[in-house]
């Protein structure tokens, strides 16, 4: 009986896990135009002077790179010079941008204050009379403090003697590629 009962555990489970989409990946083919190094998952170019490595494995394949200064003394990319080449078509690094931050805080404070007086009485026809008088008053204060700070894009990276910096703007694809003939989820091979 309870060889039954796992066979029916063990069943039911490898039928609702097959139901289960799989993870699915769509990989580029990144081919480089010169002389470079490919050492397991990274993809880099060296010389006496520096060493540029890519690291294409990241989510929407970052084609961001680290730059290191091999030498002793500083190196300047000129960043209106240098492009970013997809399918044949040039993306600049730099585009002249500003970028701002800014924080504000604010503080209010109200006070209100409510009065009423009733008077009862005769008035000239013998009638008896209720008169009501309300008073209210009320005071708001507010302050409100900020700042933001702006900073404009360089054109020219600094790089000091025997440091990295991280040069990133683009991504290749953060969406799925559609075509006729892709599937959104490919079918299992049996």
């Amino acid at each position: 009986m309870k060889f039954r009962n796992l066979l029916y555990t063990v069943g039911t489970v490898l039928t609702l896990s097959s139901c289960a989409k799989t993870p699915f990946y769509q990989l580029y083919d990144v081919k480089p135009t010169n002389e470079s190094i490919t050492k397991s998952d990274m993809l880099f170019f060296e010389d006496e002077n520096c060493k540029i490595t890519y690291n294409l494995w990241s989510h929407g394949g970052n084609i961001g790179f680290n730059f290191y200064n091999k030498t002793d003394s500083k190196i300047y990319i000129k960043l209106n010079e240098c492009n970013f080449i997809l399918n044949g078509f040039a993306y600049d690094y730099f585009k002249n941008r500003t970028f701002t931050t800014s924080e504000s805080n604010s503080a209010s404070t109200s006070n209100t204050s409510i009065g009423s007086v009733a008077v009862t009485g005769v008035n000239v026809y013998n009638n008896i009379q209720t008169n009501q008088i309300q008073s209210s008053s009320s005071a708001n204060l507010s302050s409100s403090v900020g700042y933001s700070v702006s900073t404009i894009e360089d054109s020219i990276i600094c790089i000091p003697s025997k440091t990295t910096k991280r040069v990133s703007e683009y991504s290749i694809n953060e969406a799925l590629i559609r075509n006729c003939d892709l599937f959104k989820y490919p079918r299992k091979k049996k």
